[in-house]
């Protein structure tokens, strides 16, 4: 068994992470370590879909993407911000040749739509509210939109007697 190196801080924080040797768990252990933390990892899981339950359950705390931070606060876990925060780059990969224009228009819209979230939470944020709480109503406005529009295009409406 290795020892922690004398400088790391000894963490008492229970974490839960998918499986080591995956790119994110890789990514996740490597930037504790870099800011002196020893992660103490108690539960290991192989798809990263169980990570959510099992914090939820009581099984250990994780560092997961806004996205399913959100999910988690909705039903009723505790989201804290990291400070300093951690951050990807995401990029897109197609086919070699030229892009088709489905391919460059869906770009486009994903450009659009990420820095339309961007400026929600930062109004949300600029009213007084955290980055994760302006996410969380910048997410709950947009799902209102799409379930309005999903309703507004439907061809199902309720019976009359309802």
């Amino acid at each position: 068994m290795a020892r922690s190196h004398p400088s790391r801080k000894s963490v008492r924080v229970p974490f839960v992470m998918g499986e080591h040797g995956t790119a994110t768990r890789e990514y996740i252990e490597n930037s504790l370590r870099e800011h002196g933390v020893e992660p103490r990892i108690v539960v290991e899981v192989p798809q990263r879909g169980a990570v959510l339950p099992m914090v939820l359950s009581g099984a250990g705390a994780a560092i997961i993407p806004l996205r399913i931070a959100l999910d988690a606060r909705h039903r009723g876990g505790v989201v804290r911000e990291l400070s300093p925060g951690l951050s990807r780059r995401v990029g897109m990969m197609y086919r070699r040749g030229r892009m088709t224009v489905a391919t460059s228009d869906f770009l486009d819209y994903s450009k659009r739509s990420m820095r339309a979230w961007l400026r929600s939470i930062d109004r949300h944020t600029a009213r007084g509210h955290s980055w994760i709480e302006g996410a969380s109503l910048t997410a709950l406005t947009a799902d209102h939109r799409v379930r309005e529009r999903n309703y507004r295009d439907s061809e199902v409406r309720p019976s009359p007697d309802r």
